[in-house]
């Protein structure tokens, strides 16, 4: 299965982000991808994300374009947009199917906070916690649908392999200055931990003022070897995916078998 792993820098501007989003899309299309993945807030990095009447913005602008993703004739996942339902602004993943469809979505259950000297951030004030895991299959692959700060919560991670996940979704907007420090051992431990393989899409560059994120969209195999994009660069990642990866490292070293605790 041939994949592609978008690395973007959104903005405020909505529709400098649909230009990319479609220029990506074409891109993909004319590559002959199977599934591409984009990072989290995919339209939309700005002060006015909290506000119910940024979020009927952004779906004013966007919905043209996912009417008609069936012509592409892949899968996507898209990150994030916040959506709103009832009295809620929940921070949420879509993957649509082949035919255009949202086959399922995700809506992030932890929320970032950072307190330091660079900057704030407290997503609780302005979005819900999802409550739900959700999965979805394609042939030998069972996908685990994860946001950006869900990647520091091992638990997650460990219940969906439980259920037979073998490939971790983790579309982000990991910020510059933890993602420094943490991004790459993260996605690693996450990979080999659960024997499988990890797809992180992860925003990039200086979105406004000081809001910068980190780059580095990676996927990380099985065991731990990891291909990613650099930290300057809006792009596609490319690569083919492998179930025998999966089985290969798992019956070498047989870590999910060979576990005590439950």
């Amino acid at each position: 299965m041939k994949i592609g792993v978008v690395q973007i820098c959104s903005t405020p501007d909505i529709d400098r982000n649909i230009k990319l989003f479609k220029k990506y899309l074409d891109e993909a299309y004319n590559n002959s991808v199977d599934m591409l993945f984009f990072p989290e807030n995919l339209f939309y990095i700005g002060s006015s994300m909290m506000y119910k009447d940024t979020v009927q913005t952004i779906w004013s602008k966007i919905t043209p374009i996912l009417s008609d993703l069936k012509k592409y004739n892949m899968d996507i996942l898209i990150g994030s947009i916040p959506f709103i339902s009832g009295d809620s602004i929940f921070n949420r993943s879509f993957l649509f199917n082949k035919n255009g469809d949202i086959e399922t979505f995700y809506d992030k259950i932890h929320l970032f906070s950072l307190d330091d000297t660079d900057s704030t951030i407290n997503e609780t004030s302005y979005i819900t916690a999802g409550t739900e895991l959700k999965s979805f299959k394609r042939g030998y692959f069972n996908f685990g649908l994860s946001i950006c700060y869900d990647l520091r919560f091992p638990e997650l991670y460990r219940k969906y392999s439980q259920n037979g996940i073998n490939i971790m979704l983790i579309p982000s907007a990991f910020t510059y200055q933890t993602g420094k420090k943490h991004w790459e051992i993260l996605l690693k431990a996450r990979a080999i931990e659960n024997q499988s393989y990890v797809i992180a899409p992860n925003q990039v560059g200086n979105h406004y003022k000081s809001a910068v994120s980190f780059g580095f969209s990676s996927i990380v195999e099985p065991d731990g070897v990891i291909h990613h994009l650099n930290d300057s660069e809006e792009n596609i990642l490319y690569y083919e995916l492998e179930y025998q990866k999966i089985e290969n490292f798992r019956d070498k070293l047989p870590a999910l078998k060979n576990r005590k605790l439950h």
